[in-house]
């Protein structure tokens, strides 16, 4: 179990929020953040990715509205561990956070957690504001707060391939990068190297675990790790999860000219908070919830 020990930030001023949507609440279904739209016009679920470079819908949802679907063609999907092929669907008609919109471009996914996924694309046109503790979930304009007066965690965009950063403290002895993953339903992937780096595969007993995102499943190896530490929260006893030996990870095989991936941060950790993110210019607020309780 997580324990938090110390806390150093404040919350944001109310007065910075404006031109948001209303507060949406959320489900968490297996560590996946899950609320209701409109899909086509007919109620549906959608999912929060921030580990996927594209928007997607599931195959049921394609096979249920197959009247009226635009298709495309087929590309490959990329996720945190792997990829897969799939095919395309144009300009998909949703409402969400009382908004009607269209999704450009979707890509085709097997899983049913959900029957749209919000990937990158979606998320880095607004800044989301995610109440884990209340499961409440909002969207705010780029305009409605400043984040670069607000950030308390180190955070950056990864040049090649969109995805979130932040800078995160194992053990006090290294500082490594970590996709902040939405849909990883673990607390971190970390790369087996790293791992073995530090002697924490001998120091730690290590265990079989099963790794869990919103595309792929691995098996893996686990170890519990005494303590981490990410803006100004400090936290003990986290499960680490690390590929097995000899596997090929494709988040961990990206040029390493640029700034070198070296896990996932997931909801087993950030299920404790409140964020405030904005994915395009990589900046994120993270603190506690003084709403507990309330509508």
């Amino acid at each position: 179990m997580l324990k938090v020990f110390l806390v150093l930030l404040t919350f944001l001023p109310s007065y910075a929020l404006a031109d948001m949507t209303e507060w949406a609440d959320f489900q968490v279904i297996d560590g996946l953040l899950v609320f209701d739209i409109e899909l086509y016009g007919k109620p549906a679920k959608a999912l929060i990715d921030s580990g996927s470079q594209i928007n997607m819908i599931s195959v049921k949802a394609v096979e249920e509205n197959r009247t009226e679907v635009q298709r495309g063609k087929k590309i490959t999907t990329s996720g945190v561990i792997g990829s897969e092929k799939s095919d395309i669907y144009k300009n998909v008609p949703v409402t969400l956070f009382g908004i009607k919109t269209k999704l450009v471009k979707v890509s085709t996914i097997e899983k049913e957690y959900a029957d749209i996924f919000l990937g990158l694309p979606f998320l880095r046109s607004f800044i989301i504001q995610i109440d884990y503790p209340n499961s409440k979930i909002r969207l705010l304009t780029k305009e409605s707060i400043d984040l670069e007066l607000y950030e308390n965690i180190a955070m950056k965009t990864h040049q090649g391939t969109n995805f979130p950063l932040v800078e995160v403290s194992l053990n006090d002895e290294n500082n490594v990068w970590l996709v902040l993953d939405l849909a990883y339903t673990g607390s971190i992937f970390l790369d087996r190297a790293i791992a073995k780096r530090k002697g924490w595969l001998k120091k730690f007993s290590l265990s079989k675990t099963e790794l869990h995102g919103a595309i792929e499943q691995l098996e893996s190896e686990s170890f519990w790790l005494p303590e981490i530490q990410f803006g100004p929260i400090e936290l003990e006893n986290i499960k680490v999860t690390i590929p097995p030996e000899g596997e090929n990870i494709h988040l961990f095989e990206i040029d390493t000219s640029l700034t070198h991936i070296n896990g996932v941060l997931g909801y087993e950790v950030l299920k404790h908070f409140v964020l405030t993110i904005d994915f395009k210019i990589g900046k994120m607020h993270i603190g506690y919830s003084n709403r507990v309780g309330k509508n």
